[in-house]
Parts: C-alpha cells; structure tokens; sequence
C-alpha cells in the first residue's frame, strides 16, 4: 500500500510539469503568426542565422526567435521545448553546387527552442556536389572542394549568415584514402537582379591523399619495369632470346598499365605525370622490341652481301680482307683438322667441333654492326630511361 500511495502521490507533480509544458507550447504558437514571417517584431531588423556544417550528412542551424521567449519561472523552470519545424519560422538555405536530382534533405526534425528564444535546428542531408579535379601530381595530389550555401529568398538585409567556427567542423572518420580539413569563410555576393547582396558561407573541403600505398605497389613497380627495356640490348643477338625477352617485356609493360588505369581518375583538367610515365614505357618496349628485329636481321645477313660504304664509314667497321675466299678457305681447313683429332677423342665430335668452330671463326662485318647497334642504342635508351625518370621524380619532389 505504501508503494502505491507513493506512486499515486508523485503522478500528479508529473501532469503538472506537463500541463505546464503544454500550456507553454500554447502560449508560444497561439500568437505565432504564420511560419513564412520572419521571427523579429521590427521588419527592418536583420535575422542572425548561425551555420555549421558537418561532415556527416547533419546541417546545424541557430537562431534567434523574438516571439519564442519566455520567463521558465512562469512554467515550472522549464528552459527549453521542442517544436514541429513545420509550425515556426526556418531559414531556407540551399547549396548552391548541388547537382544530384534525388536531392535528400530531412525538412521535418522537429526545432529545439530555448527560453531566451535561441532556436537550434539539425537536419540530416545527403547530396552530390561538383568540384573541378586537377590528377596531375597524382597519387601525391590534394583537391580543394568548395561547397557554398545561401538563402534563395533572403538578401543581406533580412538574413545575416554567420559560421560557428572559422574552421568549420568534421566527424569524418579517416578511410586509408584521404585526410580531410575544413575551411570556412563569409562573403556577400551581387546578383544582376537584386540590388542588395546576399549572404555566402563557402566552405572548402580539403583532400589530402595518402600515397603510400600507391607508391609501393604502382610507382616503384614501374620503375623497375621501366629498366628492364635497357636489358633488351644487353642480351646477345646470337643466344636466340631477344626477341622473346623484348615480347615478354612489353606485354608485362601493357598488363600493368591496363592494372593500374583502374585505380587512376579517369577525370582530370590535366593528365598525371603517372600516365605520362606509363606512355613512355609502352613506348620504350616497342621501341627495344623492334630495335632487336632489325638487330636480328642485320646479325643473321649473309657474309656474302656486301655492306654499302657509307653505312661502313658512318659505324667506322673496318673493310674486310681483299682474299677473302683465302681466309674462308684456312677457317675451314683449321675447322676439318679439329674435327679429324676429335675423332681419335672420346669426347663427342659435334660438340668438339661447334666449340672449336666458334672460337677459330671472326664476326663477321655484319654481325660486328649488329653489336654495335646494341651497344649505342643500349647507352641512349638508359640516358632517355635515367632522364625521364629524374624529371617525374623531380616534379613529385616540387609537389610535396
């Protein structure tokens, strides 16, 4: 019986405390006006709208509402209340970049009101917004996004916005991609229209990249990749694998730049240095695989064929012997004699004679062109390789 004299005894302070509050609420709206009325009882007097944006789909606004104040003594020390946002003023703020179609903004969350007045209203939006991309410097790049909020409906004279902040705020929680930092700024804005200006709260969202893992796993990748087109001209013409090596280099080259094209922006005001370095690449492999063809064809030319003059002087490959088909006649007699003691042996004729046969014969002027060709252009593709580079290198270091 005790707990329910208790209990019978405090509902009534409870319907009191709510009686009060209802009683508040009724007292505040009878009198309202219409919600389209700007809250202040001089119409030349200037709303002071408090604006924060956080970067977590939540708008905050803050106000002051002359016709929402009252004494909390008066209604039981209550000091604040809750409102339907549909039944009292709200400032219309839009943002001015916005570009997505299905526009999602939560008008109806109800408004908190303070005794003095002080109206504070957060509304949960999500929206797509555009911002110009420069991709030259990446993956070391950072993009400045600018998001900027105005009253379509209100110039400077009815509604003064002013941020929390001077650096605006954000919940963003870091991803592995980007780092963000937020900057914001008030500026008044002329329009042809209207003489008078109108209030602008411009935000800029900065995006920072992390690069780390773009670094390991694309730029020093490449790098390396991109050395390899040098070990083309360093295999020999007569081990039979320069051409498969040449092939198997530039197909590595085009698969990881097909890999790589997926993680690059594909939108951008410039191309990034990445891609140029890519290019040059590709371009490298063709270029040693179709050098090592005309190395090939110029190493298997028949000695018969004589080399014209002007290629023989620009190369600087001495003539051969006036008696050539004496030379040709001793080479094969020293090669038949090896091959003769050979047979005596017990090693293996053919491998005797190969071996011998090698080393008794001369490149010839062709094959001795072919070397040549190898070496210049091996030297020229490092200086090219080594000089590109040191340029993307040096750009990325002016960057950061």
């Amino acid at each position: 019986m005790a707990l329910t004299k208790a209990m019978i005894v405090s509902n009534p302070s409870k319907t009191n405390r709510g009686s009060e509050y209802n009683q508040l609420v009724r007292d505040l709206l009878s009198y309202y006006g219409p919600p389209s009325k700007r809250p202040v009882a001089n119409t030349s007097q200037t709303v002071d709208v408090y604006f924060r944006t956080l970067i977590v789909q939540v708008i905050e606004f803050e106000w002051k509402d002359e016709f929402l104040k009252w004494d909390p003594a008066d209604y039981g020390d209550i000091d604040h209340i809750v409102v339907d946002s549909s039944l009292i003023w709200k400032p219309d703020l839009n943002l001015v970049e916005n570009v997505s179609p299905g526009f999602i903004q939560q008008n109806d969350q109800p408004v908190y009101i303070y005794s003095d007045g002080t109206a504070v209203w957060y509304v949960p939006t999500i929206t797509t917004t555009s911002c110009r991309v420069n991709v030259r410097y990446f993956p070391f790049d950072s993009q400045s996004c600018t998001l900027t909020f105005s009253s379509w409906l209100y110039d400077s004279r009815g509604l003064n916005l002013l941020f929390l902040n001077d650096t605006g705020d954000s919940e963003f929680f870091e991803n592995g991609v980007w780092s963000i930092s937020v900057t914001a700024k008030a500026q008044d804005r002329y329009y042809p229209c209207c003489i008078h200006p109108y209030r602008l709260i411009v935000y800029t969202v900065h995006l920072h990249r992390h690069y780390q893992h773009y670094l390991f796993n694309m730029v020093i990748p490449a790098g390396l990749l991109s050395f390899l087109n040098v070990a083309v001209f360093l295999v020999p013409p007569e081990s039979g694998e320069k051409i498969s090596f040449a092939v198997a280099n530039l197909l590595s080259a085009i698969l990881f730049q097909q890999l790589v094209s997926e993680f690059m922006p594909p939108l951008g005001s410039s191309i990034p240095l990445l891609g140029i370095y890519f290019m040059f690449s590709v371009m490298a492999s063709y270029f040693s695989l179709t050098v090592a063809m005309v190395v090939l064809r110029v190493y298997h030319t028949e000695e018969s064929y004589p080399m014209p003059r002007i290629l023989r002087m620009s190369t600087g490959i001495a003539s051969p012997p006036k008696n050539d088909s004496d030379r040709t006649t001793i080479k094969q007699d020293v090669i038949t004699n090896v091959a003769d003691k050979s047979r005596s042996c017990n090693g293996t004729e053919t491998d005797l004679v190969v071996e011998n046969g090698r080393r008794s014969i001369e490149p010839n002027e062709w094959q001795r062109l072919a070397h040549r060709i190898d070496r210049c252009l091996c030297v020229v593709v490092s200086f090219c390789t080594v000089a590109v580079d040191v340029y993307v290198v040096a750009m990325y270091l002016v960057r950061v």
